[in-house]
């Protein structure tokens, strides 16, 4: 049997890359928020015994695209009609994400609609019939969260259709709308920037002030590679072969695995207020700001993912509508702290200042001052921010936990690795004329 090629296709959040990754097995970036997706990420899966190719788009609000990624999106599965479609919504904008599927399927295709996030749909008031809208728009339903989907979904792609334009009455209740008291308080400036701040500033402290946790944590792994690593390859006999793995490998990775503590505090802290759904309550706020500098709200996003890792935050400027504010956001990124400048800000504070700790937050805030007076000197205004705030959410353990560890599985790959080779090289230029 030959391989069928799947895409999936969406509003933006609505939990397409969580899909990918379970029908893949894949670690796709998934989040709490708009444009997580910024590109065409590919990956195998088996389903009902028949090998697939899984595509996972970005998010599109509609057909008439404004971003680059709605655009590659939309495109992509214009051109693509011989391949399957698989249109993932979530439950609560069901009514508004209809429209986007009549328009991605002009044609009769291999189609079907997979319903997201239904369980909390259903704890606010709303409900579906799967059976029902199935049979009202002549097309496969599929609960998302149900366990053997892999092999609905196989079974629900097996021919040719066209989703007809029905109305929903009878199959559909819409779920209790408006803003809760937690909303209303996030989405208050005077809380809710005050809040942020002390957010940061503690995670700041926290990670980097001395004697606190991140600051033992980081002499703890310095004191097992320098000294019971260390002690322990004192007994290797040949001495050419002992000081390779003790100021070549031991000294390598000790220099740049002591940080790894701090940077998975950073991390965990960003993870945390993108799965709880504040970081879009935050765009709102911060868009009146933002717009002074010439950039809106959705910038706020990659901003903050560049204190993480200034590559991905780059990709992610992708997502926004404008070309002027996806231009301002890339030149201020590099300005901004990200996790491998990390390790080298505390080593030079610590030779050069007498207060490391004072000397690091300096640095970072001047990052930051640079990056906004350097957007502030371009011309041009930012357009009108248009933006759906995400379900707030406690975050989810396993999910956060994952997400954490694979943030710092990348780390290490790519700084250890670049790190190691450079400390081998000079133990090399060093130990031999």
């Amino acid at each position: 049997m030959e391989d069928l090629n799947i895409l999936l296709a969406g509003n933006p959040n609505a939990g397409k890359s969580t899909l990918f990754n379970r029908l893949t097995g894949g670690h796709a970036k998934v989040g709490n928020w708009h444009g997580v997706t910024v590109g065409v990420t590919k990956g195998r899966a088996t389903l009902g015994g028949r090998r697939c190719t899984v595509c996972d788009l970005p998010g599109i609000c509609a057909v008439e695209a404004m971003s680059l990624e709605e655009k590659l999106a939309r495109d992509y599965v214009l051109a693509h009609a011989e391949d399957a479609l698989l249109f993932v919504a979530e439950c609560a904008s069901l009514e508004r994400a209809l429209p986007l599927l009549y328009a991605l399927t002009p044609a009769p295709r291999r189609v079907a609609l997979v319903l997201t996030k239904r369980k909390r749909f259903v704890r606010e008031g709303g409900r579906v019939d799967l059976a029902g809208l199935a049979a009202r728009l002549g097309i496969p339903v599929l609960d998302g969260e149900r366990r053997g989907l892999k092999g609905e979904i196989a079974a629900a792609l097996d021919r040719q259709r066209r989703p007809r334009s029905a109305p929903l009455e009878g199959v559909y209740v819409p779920a209790r709308t408006g803003l809760t008291r937690l909303d209303r308080l996030l989405l208050f400036a005077p809380v809710s920037l005050p809040l942020f701040a002390l957010i940061l500033l503690s995670a700041f402290l926290l990670t980097f002030a001395p004697g606190l946790l991140g600051d033992r944590l980081k002499e703890g792994v310095e004191g097992f590679f320098s000294g019971t690593l260390y002690e322990l390859a004192a007994g290797i006999s040949s001495p050419l072969v002992r000081s390779f793995v003790q100021d070549g490998l031991l000294r390598a990775l000790g220099g740049v695995l002591c940080f790894l503590p701090q940077i998975a505090m950073l991390y965990l802290v960003l993870i945390l207020l993108e799965e709880s759904g504040y970081l879009s309550r935050l765009a709102a706020l911060t868009d009146a700001f933002l717009s002074k500098f010439g950039m809106n709200g959705r910038a706020v996003f990659s901003l903050l993912m560049g204190f993480g890792c200034t590559a991905a935050a780059i990709l992610s400027t992708r997502g926004l509508e404008d070309r002027r504010i996806q231009r301002r956001a890339i030149l201020c990124l590099p300005y901004l702290a990200c996790s491998a400048k990390m390790p080298v800000f505390p080593t030079l504070a610590a030779s050069f200042c007498a207060r490391p700790f004072l000397a690091v937050a300096g640095l970072y805030a001047l990052g930051v001052l640079f990056a906004l007076l350097l957007s502030r000197a371009m011309r041009g205004k930012a357009p009108p921010l248009i933006l759906e705030l995400a379900p707030l959410q406690l975050p989810r353990p396993l999910f956060v936990l994952r997400s954490l560890l694979f943030q710092l599985k990348q780390f290490i790959i790519k700084m250890a690795t670049v790190m190691l080779a450079f400390f081998v090289a000079s133990w090399l230029l060093s130990t031999f004329d």
